[in-house]
């Protein structure tokens, strides 16, 4: 742990009672302030690559085992959580085990203050549970993009094993690792494989538009056949939500997957007849697994038949998945994309065409191409529900790129406006307002065009394809010699009025 620091942390030695000592990472999201704990294995190098299993605890608060006041102050989840769990004791030396800390004030640990367990409660806000025992987290606050811009963060600072990036949550972790499976592509195309463990998900968010789009991942669910809070072969209501079973939650997972009821396969005993487990994808062939694992007489919790069982099930899964490869489509990355004779076009259609002519274009740049496409001027509910996955899985369809390369972003709505293409040393300029005449549009698209082709990329106008309709986009990079080494594509929607905000046009270059 001593090159806590070379990644980016602070050093944290918590000492007992708490867990191992950590590095504590961290991040600003929705300009608060929040972190990670990360655990290195001891033969941590910097160079030697490693898994990456994150994991999202469960509701937390001080006077759970007493810790609050065994250790005499206040105390956060993942101080103590990863001890709890043993995850850093059985896998710290084979994986790099990250603990994102949840909001919420989780109580001195103080006894004589009545309540604690009610009045303070560390947990994350989940779009279909907000509340536990009548604490609520604000909808404004977006949990689930912290989760996303930790797991884009950790390639970029740890040597992580290829196709080796891990998930998993608990109780209240698990129903996130639920929403993120549903509407979060750019999670879904980074993790190999995502468990649950004793999580669930309500039955309207699964059958609404977050989940409508959702990605196919290796999926294991392990549920105590007993669990009174989410209950294994019924559904149950849990602060006011109805919940799936545990087993309609899989199977739901299943046909994310691509996987029917015929499909199914056949109930197993496992772990020496501890568990009874089903694979609703175990009939397809090639498809992601989608298997739930009861704990046979076990109700809510963790450590039965012994502490760490839970997570020794999930490894034991995540080292037999296979990262999800989606398909190549049949026509030649960078063709030319067509025009559209429609004035307005859906998100996953415009990023199709665009990204085609972008393609086309970057071809003549060193590296990897990365698309990132950010959508102001709508709310975070639509474009989750509406924009995000099909626009990722249509710019993969059209380019031949790996999902992800390809990321979807949400901002806050900003007022509208458009803006030219800008060199990477420039900065952005304003166009002119939607009152300006055609010419002075086609003049702002050749200007953009000639920035793309000549400017960023190196290239003659000729010799770059380029398609787009009037509006806003941004290229920036690093440059090496006059050409990029990656390009950064940013796709905006542009809410001129509220009908085309719902239509989802799209401008984009």
């Amino acid at each position: 742990m001593s090159l806590a620091c070379e990644i980016g942390g602070t050093y944290v030695a918590l000492g007992e009672p708490l867990g191992p000592p950590a590095c504590r990472v961290p991040f600003t999201h929705q300009g608060q302030g929040r972190y990670a704990h990360i655990y290195l294995p001891a033969s941590y190098d910097g160079a030697t690559q490693f898994p990456v299993w994150v994991h999202l605890h469960g509701v937390f608060w001080a006077t759970m085992g007493d810790i609050g006041q065994l250790v005499g102050k206040a105390v956060n989840g993942t101080d103590v959580i990863p001890k709890w769990d043993k995850t850093v004791q059985l896998f710290g030396d084979r994986a790099i085990i990250v603990y994102p800390q949840s909001l919420g004030d989780p109580g001195t640990g103080n006894e004589a203050n009545d309540g604690q367990g009610e009045k303070y409660r560390q947990f994350w806000s989940i779009p279909f549970w907000r509340c536990s025992a009548g604490i609520c987290r604000p909808k404004k606050l977006d949990d689930a993009g912290f989760i996303e811009a930790v797991i884009a963060d950790l390639p970029k600072r740890l040597p992580m094993a290829p196709g080796k990036m891990l998930l998993s949550g608990v109780s209240a972790g698990g129903m996130m690792v639920e929403t993120l499976l549903c509407q979060s592509p750019a999670v879904a195309a980074s993790i190999t494989a995502a468990v649950d463990m004793l999580g669930g998900i309500a039955s309207d968010y699964a059958a609404g538009p977050a989940c409508s789009s959702s990605s196919a991942v290796p999926f294991l669910k392990l549920q105590g056949t007993d669990d009174p809070s989410i209950a294994y072969n019924r559904q149950i209501l849990v602060d006011g939500v109805n919940f799936l079973s545990a087993i309609e939650a899989t199977q739901q997972r299943a046909k994310h997957n691509g996987c029917s009821a015929k499909d199914a396969g056949p109930q197993t005993i496992e772990a020496d007849g501890k568990i009874e487990c089903t694979d609703y994808c175990g009939k397809a062939a090639g498809k992601p697994a989608a298997k739930i694992c009861g704990m046979i007489g076990v109700v809510h919790t963790t450590d039965f038949p012994h502490p760490g069982f839970v997570f020794e099930q999930a490894w034991r899964f995540f080292q037999q998945a296979k990262p999800v490869v989606a398909a190549k489509p049949a026509a030649a990355r960078g063709v030319p994309a067509q025009k559209s004779a429609k004035p307005a076009v859906k998100p996953a259609a415009a990023a199709a065409a665009q990204a085609k002519a972008v393609a086309a274009a970057a071809s003549h740049a060193q590296g990897p191409l990365q698309l990132q496409m950010v959508y102001p001027g709508v709310t975070l509910p639509e474009f989750r529900a509406n924009m995000a996955s099909k626009s990722v899985a249509a710019v993969a369809a059209a380019t031949s790129l790996p999902a992800n390369n390809i990321t979807a972003t949400y901002t806050e709505a900003k007022p509208a406006g458009r803006r030219l293409l800008a060199t990477p040393e420039a900065s952005t300029g304003s166009s002119s307002s939607s009152s300006s005449s055609a010419a002075k549009k086609r003049q702002q698209q050749q200007q953009q065009q000639s920035v793309l082709c000549k400017d960023v990329l190196a290239t003659s106008a000729s010799g770059c394809s380029w398609n787009g309709d009037d509006g806003s986009s941004t290229i920036s990079g690093s440059t090496s010699t006059g050409n990029l080494k990656s390009v950064d594509v940013v796709m905006h929607v542009i809410e001129e009025d509220a009908a085309a905000a719902k239509g989802g046009k799209v401008f984009a270059a």
